[in-house]
């Protein structure tokens, strides 16, 4: 097998990786987050769906980063990949804005009551799942260094710490017992 053939394979391998750990990840935030009601949760659903719209569209674009230089090329593709890149963290800027945009209209209309026992463990279960999935991605990319790839283990980074962080804010009514945090929550 070509290693060309090869390099492809294996960064596809790993964006569908991503991909599959996404679809899981978007799937359990809705549940969650319908059952729950907390808007932190549908927050990161819709981010994360976000994020899966653009790693299908990665997954079409590897094949081309690996094309030879030709004279109606002479440079290539390569320029596509660092152009997505740009792309698609313009586009979870955008949608992050909107959904903080959101919640702030809620927290100005009175907020509601959330489930944060069941917000919480779901949030440590992210973390873990983004944490297991960064770490299988870092492994398959010592062996690539793509930066598709290096775009999602960071994106994994993020989601798992940023879970950790929801965790504690949701655990901390449990751990507090105070008046103050009661006109909090």
């Amino acid at each position: 097998m070509d290693a060309r053939v090869a390099q492809i394979r294996l960064e596809q391998k790993a964006l569908r990786i991503s991909m599959f750990g996404g679809v899981i990840f978007v799937v359990l935030e809705f549940i969650i987050a319908f059952v729950t009601h907390s808007q932190a949760v549908l927050m990161d659903c819709a981010y994360d769906a976000a994020e899966l719209v653009l790693i299908a569209i990665s997954l079409k674009i590897v094949p081309l980063l690996y094309k030879p230089l030709t004279e109606k090329r002479p440079f290539g593709y390569g320029q596509v990949e660092s152009l997505f890149v740009v792309f698609k963290g313009s586009i979870l800027v955008a949608v992050t804005a909107g959904l903080i945009a959101n919640n702030v209209i809620i927290i100005f209309q009175g907020g509601h009551y959330v489930s944060f026992n069941i917000v919480g463990a779901f949030e440590l279960f992210a973390a873990m799942q983004g944490a297991i999935i960064m770490v299988i991605l870092k492994r398959m990319n010592k062996k690539l260094d793509s930066p598709m790839v290096s775009v999602e283990i960071d994106g994994w980074y993020i989601d798992a710490i940023a879970s950790i962080g929801m965790a504690v804010a949701f655990f901390l009514p449990a751990i507090i017992k105070t008046d103050w945090m009661a006109a909090v929550t």
